[in-house]
């Protein structure tokens, strides 16, 4: 009856003629080849239970059949062949064995030529077992070479597993350069004048911070530049410092601290330090550009009922 199993075994049989010369399989108690050359001699290990073969195409072909506990050997001493046209039973009378029984197949073809060959399990399964291929199928018995990969940088449904540039680009390494452009080089910015405001409940003796977002051209102006303190700013790093020879201070109040002179349009403060007359005192900045003195906390009750 021809069913599922049968139809399997069929399809995986085609499948191998492509890249094997001679395909074997158990078929109950009969040896069955599918060849694409004629076959001038064979040979194969068992168990112990083919010890009575005998029959089929070799028979025919007039092979003599060899036969001990443990090798079958079949060959012809006239020099005939089993042909590929006479694809079926090899030999027969193989009651006792199982697909486990056979080891070690040797074919050769005309002129002593070894033949590549392959036992094909009746649970045999053609497909990809690499379990990091797309196409991985857990019921593959026999890797066919099929496997497909995803593209590097994607998975197997061509979602991007890394970071996209600016561009869109998968893995890309675009990026928006300071002046907002993508994959711009920083040249097209315009300059733009930025004032730092500062709050402060006591003299400012000095300031050191650092410019983010944009690039630092130079800083100048101010209540410090009022009140001769020396400003100094570095491009490269983005730091600007304030400090005064003379001892001058700002004083308590708020205002204009300096101007920045900035390519870019995010510019934003950061490691700020602020000095007072009697050294560093508590700061922080808000709102990116405003630098503000923070009172110290005074530990003690502040209960107004006690």
């Amino acid at each position: 009856m021809f069913n599922n199993k049968s139809f399997l075994l069929i399809f995986s049989l085609i499948n191998f003629l492509f890249s094997q010369d001679v395909v074997i399989n158990l078929d109950g108690s009969n040896l069955l080849y599918t060849s694409s050359v004629d076959i001038a001699g064979f040979q194969f290990n068992h168990d112990g239970c083919a010890i009575n073969a005998s029959g089929g195409a070799a028979e025919l072909a007039g092979f003599t059949i060899s036969k001990s506990e443990s090798v079958v050997i079949g060959f012809s001493l006239s020099g005939s062949v089993i042909s590929s046209a006479s694809n079926g039973l090899l030999i027969e009378s193989l009651s006792s064995c199982t697909e486990n029984s056979f080891s070690n197949w040797v074919f050769s073809g005309v002129g002593g030529i070894t033949l590549t060959s392959e036992f094909l399990s009746s649970t045999t399964l053609n497909g990809c077992t690499d379990l990091f291929a797309c196409n991985y199928s857990p019921d593959a018995t026999e890797d066919n070479g099929s496997c497909i990969y995803a593209e590097e940088n994607f998975d197997c449904d061509g979602n991007c597993t890394v970071n996209i540039d600016c561009l869109g680009q998968c893995g890309g390494n675009a990026l928006v350069d300071e002046c907002g452009i993508c994959n711009g080089d920083g040249s097209t910015c315009q300059e733009n004048i930025v004032q730092v405001i500062y709050r402060s409940d006591v003299d400012i003796a000095g300031f050191q911070f650092d410019v983010n977002g944009s690039t630092l051209v130079s800083a100048s102006g101010g209540t410090a530049a009022d009140v001769g303190f020396t400003i100094s700013s570095n491009s490269n790093t983005g730091r600007v410092l304030g400090f005064s020879l003379s001892g001058s201070v700002i004083p308590a109040g708020q205002g204009i601290l300096t101007n920045l002179l900035v390519l870019g349009s995010n510019t934003c403060l950061s490691d700020l330090v602020l000095s007072g007359t009697d050294g560093t005192i508590d700061s922080e900045i808000t709102n990116c550009l405003t630098v503000n003195y923070v009172p110290p906390v005074l530990p003690g009750c502040t209960d107004s009922l006690a």
